[in-house]
């Protein structure tokens, strides 16, 4: 039995259409998707229809991402300041393109689970971890450690940190599958897991895709989202291209920037000072 894993789409739905493309011509017979499906990329609807024909053709185990916790928020608490702007544009780019009954349907989803097919053993799967979707299980931080000790299976599939690894403690292994909707670690492409049972054991490999990158761009500014979440979607066109971790340096930018003029994060002229040192 082969399993293929899918994280971080962040509703790059080409990125995603080139890893199934690649990973049915390796072959799977289920499938496991691990959280933040949608935002940052344009059209977020043609992702979430593509997930649903993978479920209707795959037995799919699905859990959500803080990506998602964010718009359930939202839509109960619809008065927490997101406007279009390069803090919260694109989150609310995304929300108004979800009918309610998707967002909704995220509340069913857990963060975290225990999977089992039969005549196979059991694996776990989490956006961040079993308890928290942003946490931060990397190799060498105390959330890592943390969900070592927690789990219940020798096998955990994880996203949320866009790094793709595998590591081990003793019979334990935690794989990351990688983003598949922007790519960090000056990495560019599109990545994804697959897991073969071999002799009883879940034996994780990770791969690596290429795609139209210039064409998620054209959906970005034919769609309005460029326009709507402005420097925000300068970072995401950098990290596409690059895969240099443009988003987290212009927050970290800003947050200085912030503090120094005694100004709120929202004020736009943080952000296009932040984008003009850092070249965006």
């Amino acid at each position: 039995m082969r399993i293929a894993a899918f994280s971080d789409i962040h509703s790059n739905s080409i990125a995603f259409r080139a890893c199934l493309k690649e990973a049915r011509k390796i072959g799977f017979d289920a499938c496991a998707l691990l959280g933040d499906f949608v935002s940052d990329c344009a059209y977020p609807e043609r992702t979430m229809e593509l997930i649903e024909e993978i479920k209707s053709m795959y037995p799919t185990e699905i859990i959500r991402g803080n990506r998602e916790e964010y718009l359930l928020n939202h839509l109960k608490n619809p008065n927490d300041g997101w406007k279009y702007n390069s803090r919260t544009g694109s989150l609310l780019y995304t929300f108004e393109r979800l009918p309610n009954e998707t967002i909704l349907s995220f509340e069913n989803m857990p963060i975290g689970k225990r999977v089992s097919f039969s005549g196979y053993p059991p694996f776990e799967i989490a956006h961040g971890s079993f308890s928290k979707s942003r946490a931060m299980v990397i190799p060498g931080h105390g959330d890592a450690e943390e969900m070592f000790s927690s789990m219940q299976t020798n096998l955990a599939l994880v996203g949320h940190t866009h790094y793709m690894f595998i590591m081990q403690r003793g019979k334990k292994t935690i794989a990351n599958a990688g983003p598949i909707g922007v790519p960090s670690r000056n990495l560019p492409g599109a990545c994804f897991l697959m897991m073969e049972a071999v002799s009883g054991v879940w034996r994780p490999t990770l791969h690596r895709v290429q795609y139209d990158v210039d064409r998620v761009i054209r959906e970005m500014d034919e769609s309005g989202l460029t326009q709507k979440s402005n420097v925000w979607a300068r970072g995401i066109k950098g990290m596409l291209k690059t895969g240099r971790e443009y988003l987290l340096e212009v927050i970290d930018l800003v947050n200085i920037l912030s503090k120094q003029a005694n100004l709120p994060m929202e004020d736009e002229r943080l952000w296009e000072e932040a984008a003009r040192r850092l070249g965006l």
